[in-house]
């Protein structure tokens, strides 16, 4: 009988073939979904073997790891890898090292200094930890960062500088039919469209409300296109208003009509890394596609449209809409 190692081992080398396959035949998908989480698991079992039998020696870790990242690199660009694959890894290792599954040692951790910038009162400025070399491996050095980084904000600077235009007239027809529409995915696309806010946020974590605040300086309350909105993914702000690209109530009429929806109920408070969330999210993005594809641009350096680009064209439409004639 195989041994786990082997099974792994044999399971490991079939995604492989699926993955080159893929990649000669020019797929744009490289790596499936369950087949990224298979090798995340592999990964990680891996390291508690290892961890088991103290073979996890940093020259050891160093080569599991560069193994792993030459097949990513082989798939996807650094950038990608840098901001989506990596820190898929880290997080599996390090949830394996806060569950017991991995023990720090004096093989495979070395003691990481740490500064806070802004501590809390009777908070430590400084300290160190111990970071186990994996999470290391799969992380890139400073300078190869420093440079991703640059190369991204260089391709959204080219993006900025061809601007494409966007037929406000046949968007805005497309998204108030989306609107109208009893399917879930059309609703959370139409409802991220208006409100210029994340389709998760939409789903999950995101609510709005039909009162005004700091905006109602500057806009009457009870304007017919101000809601009030809580429960930002990427930060945890406070309240503030927004401006919708149709009236309020109707954003709001679709929002309860999406909320009840059963597919939809169920994922009230469920995070964006979540395997469910993940899933919509694919649906989305292919919806998106269908729907929008004919009346949004696709941005330079991409294949495809998204979601995102709902909400990268919601500012300049609300500019167009609500900003005073005076005001450049």
């Amino acid at each position: 009988m195989a041994s786990l190692s082997q099974t792994f081992d044999t399971a490991r080398t079939e995604i492989v073939a699926a993955m080159e396959q893929r990649i000669e035949k020019g797929d744009r998908t490289k790596l499936t979904k369950k087949e990224l989480e298979e090798l995340i698991t592999i990964l990680v079992t891996k390291l508690m073997e290892m961890n088991a039998l103290g073979t996890d020696t940093k020259a050891a870790l160093d080569r599991l790891c560069a193994a792993e990242q030459e097949l990513l690199e082989r798939a996807y660009p650094r950038s990608s890898i840098n901001s989506v694959y990596f820190p898929r890894y880290t997080k599996a290792i390090k949830a394996a090292i806060e569950a017991g599954r991995i023990t720090l040692n004096g093989k495979n951790s070395y003691p990481r200094r740490w500064t806070k910038r802004n501590p809390l009162p009777g908070e430590p400025s400084s300290g160190s930890e111990a970071r186990h070399y994996a999470l290391d491996g799969f992380t890139y050095p400073i300078e190869m960062q420093a440079l991703l980084r640059a190369a991204t904000t260089q391709n959204a600077n080219a993006r900025q500088d061809d601007r494409q235009p966007v037929d406000l007239d046949a968007y805005m027809g497309k998204i108030n039919v989306l609107l109208a529409s009893n399917d879930p995915i059309d609703l959370i696309i139409a409802i991220a469209a208006v409100t210029g806010r994340r389709h998760t946020e939409v789903v999950s974590l995101g609510h709005l409300h039909p009162h005004g605040g700091e905006m109602a300086k500057l806009i009457p309350q009870g304007h017919p296109y101000l809601l009030r909105f809580t429960g930002q993914q990427k930060a945890a702000k406070a309240a503030y208003d927004l401006l919708t690209l149709v009236p309020a109530q109707n954003v709001l009429l679709a929002v309860e009509t999406l909320r009840v929806m059963a597919d939809i109920h169920d994922l009230d408070g469920v995070a964006s890394d979540d395997p469910r969330m993940e899933a919509l999210n694919a649906r989305v993005n292919r919806r998106v596609v269908k729907v929008l594809g004919e009346v949004l641009p696709t941005p330079k350096g991409f294949t495809n449209i998204s979601i995102h680009r709902c909400r990268a064209v919601y500012v300049p439409i609300a500019l167009h809409f609500f900003c005073p004639p005076n005001i450049a």
